[in-house]
């Protein structure tokens, strides 16, 4: 038996959806593909449902070309897909065959959409693409996922178009199903990462100033879409009382099932935070090298020295609504190890300089010594 997806394919275009996908604000957006000149409206459609139920949902895709003149014929045609794991950007989901297709849990396998093809011919003309959601009575609980595909590839179909030429350009609006059912929710925190202003990490979690990202991998074990809350408590290692830092999964993110999401937050709280400097076409060479970085200062802030425990505490409800809580810990240091060895170097040379100036005194009261003894046994 062949691995259930031969292929995980991600359209370019659609990513411009990635930051809507799981996110409250999505549902009131529209998004626009600038080559094609289309606008679809909402992105998400999001349902739900019980096992054998019928549901009906539309998208209006809205003419905007510069070229009044063109004739546009786009395609509709529905493809499953997963989270790409970390940015949580669609990953869309290509079957060799069709014994693939699990049609327990596909949500590609139950749309039916009415309209084909569709032409749309006058500026600003707008058509509604309607289509037909049949859950069938098998159907498994939790949330499935599909985006419905505007192309106007006639040949891009989910099973025959094996090159998926132009596909690359299409636009796509994504739809939710809840089924009613067994759920179940579980999340676990598999990885927390600090990362540095340019996105770097730094050996043994040791940075020179803020800002520090906290990177914080969250997975799905569940069957159910989750957006997860929480805080982070970044505070000297060892204390006991401890107030929240910053709140976790600030642009409320949101995990797809059996999937992970890296979710990240950034500490600039600080007296001295380091930010980029703008650079442009007209910036020489040694400013982009050597004046890439400016360090501010933010008087009434306190210094950020020392050791520190970074704690992330995930909070969700699982299926039966119940609080639950996944909780991981790192360490921090911040130091300025570059400043500190610089005035360390300082210290020595003054140091040295002590040593030479008092042997070079030393010498010259010895050689003042050994001339007034010279002098006496002449005498």
């Amino acid at each position: 038996m062949k691995n259930k997806f031969s292929r995980l394919m991600v359209i370019p275009t659609v990513l411009i959806l990635a930051m809507f996908i799981l996110t409250n604000i999505a549902r009131a957006q529209t998004s626009a593909s600038p080559k094609y000149g289309l606008i679809i409206s909402p992105l998400i459609q999001e349902y739900k449902g019980k096992p054998g139920d019928t549901i009906k949902g539309s998208f209006r895709v809205t003419r905007d070309f510069q070229d009044t003149t063109r004739s546009v014929t786009i395609y509709p045609y529905a493809k499953d897909f997963t989270s790409d794991g970390t940015t949580g950007n669609p990953l869309w989901i290509e079957y060799s065959n069709p014994d693939e297709v699990k049609v327990d849990s596909s949500l590609e396998s139950w749309i039916t959409i009415n309209d084909k093809e569709v032409s749309i011919q006058k500026e600003a003309e707008s058509k509604d693409i309607t289509f037909t959601i049949n859950i069938p009575k098998n159907a498994t609980g939790g949330t499935k996922q599909a985006g419905i595909i505007f192309t106007e590839n006639k040949s891009a179909d989910k099973l025959s178009d094996t090159t998926q030429v132009g596909i690359s350009s299409d636009i796509a609006g994504l739809v939710f199903v809840d089924v009613e059912g067994q759920r179940s929710i579980n999340l676990d925190i598999s990885d927390v990462n600090l990362t540095d202003l340019e996105g770097n990490t730094q050996l043994f979690n040791i940075f020179e100033y803020l800002p520090v990202t906290v990177n914080t991998t969250v997975k799905n074990n569940g069957n159910s879409i989750v957006e997860p809350g929480g805080d982070i408590f970044i505070s000297p290692s060892g204390k006991t009382e401890i107030t929240p830092t910053l709140a976790f999964n600030q642009k409320a993110g949101r995990i797809l099932p059996k999937s992970s999401r890296v979710i990240s937050e950034t500490w600039d709280n600080a007296f001295w935070v380091v930010s980029k400097n703008q650079l442009n076409s007209e910036t020489s060479l040694v400013d982009s090298i050597f004046n890439k970085y400016n360090l501010g200062f933010n008087f009434g802030k306190n210094f950020k020295i020392g050791v520190f425990d970074v704690v992330v505490k995930v909070i969700y409800f699982n299926e039966k609504s119940e609080a639950a809580l996944a909780t991981k810990t790192v360490p921090l240091i911040i130091f300025p190890w570059k400043i500190a060895l610089g005035i360390l170097f300082v210290i020595i040379l003054i140091v040295i300089k002590n040593i030479i100036v008092k042997k070079v005194k030393k010498n010259r009261e010895t050689k003042k010594t050994i001339v007034k003894e010279k002098e006496v046994i002449k005498e």
